[in-house]
């Protein structure tokens, strides 16, 4: 057995020697292009990790661009809403002036205001919403009082408009004022 042991000892001596006579052996040329494969290698993987940096910082940069225009946007919008309501209380007072005027001559007048104050809020694309009559729903109004009704068709129904609902630019900026029926029975 010690036979055996000693030939696999000889045996890898060889192979450990001749590796070494093979390294020893390697043109110094082979090993310039793999340190040089390797720089490459380096600095393909900074160059793209670089990249990969530009690439976010552009992406986060227009998502900020945009978040700003959009802050701005709603910021111009609030302000634009409080303006036109303040407008929008003096058109109340307006066609509330038209229903109690009994001079003939100065009732034309203030519709004659009220008509342009209304192809101003047009023009500006601010819309009345029609309550009266419709079922009532708490986005568009505040029910400020409620009446018996002993009809259930008219259950939740709008009875009255006090103050009107208007939108902007499709959203609404003043909600109306309303009296709404409610069932019971008696």
């Amino acid at each position: 057995m010690s036979n055996n042991t000693e030939k696999k000892e000889e045996i890898a001596k060889n192979d450990v020697l001749e590796e070494k006579d093979s390294l020893e052996e390697k043109d110094p040329l082979e090993e310039n292009d793999f340190l040089e494969k390797t720089k490459e290698d380096e600095s393909l993987k900074k160059i793209n990790y670089l990249e990969d940096q530009l690439k976010r910082t552009l992406a986060d940069f227009s998502n900020y661009k945009k978040r700003i225009e959009k802050d701005l946007e709603q910021i111009n919008f609030n302000e634009n809403s409080k303006i036109i309501i303040e407008f929008l209380s003096f058109k109340e007072i307006l066609e509330k002036a038209i229903e109690h005027e009994q001079n003939i001559q100065a009732k034309k007048n203030l519709e004659e205001l009220n008509n342009n104050f209304e192809n101003i809020l047009k023009r500006l694309n601010i819309k009345k919403i029609n309550l009266k009559d419709t079922v009532y729903d708490y986005n568009f109004a505040e029910c400020i009082q409620t009446i018996k009704t002993n009809k259930q068709e008219e259950n939740n129904k709008i009875k009255e408009v006090i103050e009107n609902a208007y939108t902007y630019k499709e959203k609404i900026i003043k909600p109306g004022k309303v009296i709404i029926n409610i069932f019971t029975e008696e």
